[in-house]
């Protein structure tokens, strides 16, 4: 019962470090995986994002080779139907990927890409006045495309990834001026227009812009040094910057050059998103599993220490309730129980016991003619021949049989036993008593017996009567009661 006391004390008092320890871990918990899911929808949409990419990009030759062929009409170009046909594979990829995982819905409103077959049929049949209307039917599209390209990241919380992808939006826009730039350069190498050369500077104003943007923001070095050598600084650049073409048809065979050189760059600079994104993802894996060992060890190891307190405190709180008990419940000199525990205790106890039926009964002693021993040889030594009687009765009785000072030189003893058995109890403490003289003085004692009925306090009664009846038969004998 006391263990069990000191046991919810334990609990409750360890509830609240506990949950608050479990609150602080789910939450901890809960960002990394959510983090680690925004990552992972992230991967998802980089086959999507890369078929974007080329879809832009060969938008972007499809409006170069568009130009060349409506400035010099009647020119045939094999190679038209050949990139058209790739346009049409990357879309295929594009909207395939887009239909089976819909993640891109929650972070782009770009539900026109699906439709973009419409838009490419529409761009192969329109009729155009002059290059202007062209240029800027086309530039309406890759503008938008190229905008969608970087809504599919930007809402995402990984905000250097989300970056990344804004640096390649500015890629998309510097190849969209620089064919802008030579669509104009095919119509002034054919007209000789007086417009090209504010055109030339416009062109190259946006190119020099969303180049810089990209050279200064990039995190990766080595794609830095390689963009500013094959693409920012490259002949083809300085060629079409300083002087126009004199061929359209040079012109074109280096763009179309230049512009798998970009093709390559831009994939790099993909590649290296996506190694970044799983090396994140990788990461992230581990520290949710770190975090859950960590958790479970730390639980566990706490768990340990707790109940290696709890014994320990449990062991220290019996032991105080013990020392305690002995204080309230023993009698000082004699060790034996007083009568405060019989009272506490004993009473229900035995009403328990009558109740099941088990026999119990009680032996009451007195000792005889103990204030002539206290007068005579002082106090101190009637004192020695009451822990000499203790002594005796705890050498006689059984480990089932239970001692009490009942009070002064009066002893009591219940034994889980018929009266009979009491009784032949009863006359061997006598004996003993009677063989057991304590420095040349006799000690004798008077013994009542009694079985325990219904009332236990009624049976005291009793057996007291039955004590006085030995006393008054001469003293040192048994009486039943």
């Amino acid at each position: 019962m006391r263990g069990s006391e000191f046991s919810k004390l334990f609990v409750v008092a360890l509830f609240v470090p506990y949950l608050i320890i479990l609150v602080l871990s789910f939450a901890f918990l809960i960002n990394h995986i959510q983090k680690l899911t925004e990552l992972k929808d992230l991967q998802k949409l980089t086959k999507p994002l890369e078929e974007l990419s080329c879809v832009i990009d060969s938008l972007n030759t499809e409006k170069v080779l568009k130009a060349f062929t409506f400035t010099y009409k009647g020119f045939n170009l094999p190679l038209v139907q050949r990139e058209r046909r790739k346009l049409y594979h990357h879309l295929e990829i594009l909207i395939r990927e887009l239909n089976n995982d819909t993640t891109w819905r929650e972070y782009c409103t770009c539900k026109e890409l699906l439709n973009f077959r419409e838009v490419l049929v529409e761009l192969e049949n329109s009729t155009y006045t002059d290059i202007k209307e062209l240029l800027q039917k086309f530039d309406r599209y890759l503008n938008t495309y190229s905008f969608y390209y970087v809504e599919l990241s930007k809402h995402l919380k990984q905000r250097d990834i989300a970056q990344n992808f804004d640096l390649l939006y500015n890629l998309h826009k510097f190849n969209i001026a620089l064919s802008d730039l030579i669509a104009e350069t095919f119509h002034f190498l054919r007209y000789k227009n007086g417009d090209y050369f504010y055109s030339l500077y416009y062109y190259r104003g946006e190119v020099v812009a969303y180049a810089d943007t990209y050279y200064a923001m990039t995190d990766f070095k080595d794609l830095r040094e390689e963009f500013k050598s094959e693409i920012y600084r490259s002949r083809f650049i300085e060629k079409l910057f300083s002087n126009p073409y004199g061929s359209p048809l040079m012109l074109l065979r280096d763009y179309l050059r230049f512009r798998k050189t970009l093709e390559k760059f831009h994939k790099e600079n993909l590649e290296k998103i996506k190694q970044i994104l799983e090396d994140r993802i990788t990461l992230y894996r581990l520290r949710v599993w770190e975090i859950l060992s960590l958790m479970a060890l730390g639980l566990l190891s706490l768990l340990f220490i707790n109940l290696t307190l709890y014994h320990y405190g449990q062991r220290r709180y019996l032991k105080l309730i013990e020392r305690l008990e002995k204080r309230a419940f023993v009698d000082p000199l004699t060790g034996l129980y007083n009568r405060r525990f019989f009272n506490v205790y004993f009473l229900n106890f035995l009403r328990s016991k009558q109740r099941e039926g088990k026999p119990y009964s009680v032996i009451l002693l007195d000792l005889d003619n103990f204030k002539r021993i206290n007068d005579t040889y002082g106090h101190l030594f009637g004192d020695k021949v009451l822990r000499h009687v203790a002594q005796i009765i705890r050498k006689n009785i059984r480990e089932s049989d239970v001692a009490f000072r009942w009070g002064g030189e009066e002893f009591a003893i219940l034994v889980p036993a018929p009266k009979e058995a009491a009784k032949r109890l009863a006359e061997r403490l006598r004996k003993a008593l009677e063989n057991s003289p304590l420095k040349g003085v006799k000690i004798t004692a008077s013994f009542g017996v009694a079985q325990v009925d219904e009332d236990p306090k009624e049976t005291f009664k009793k057996v007291d009567q039955a004590l006085y009846r030995a006393k008054r038969a001469g003293k040192n004998r048994v009486e039943e009661a």
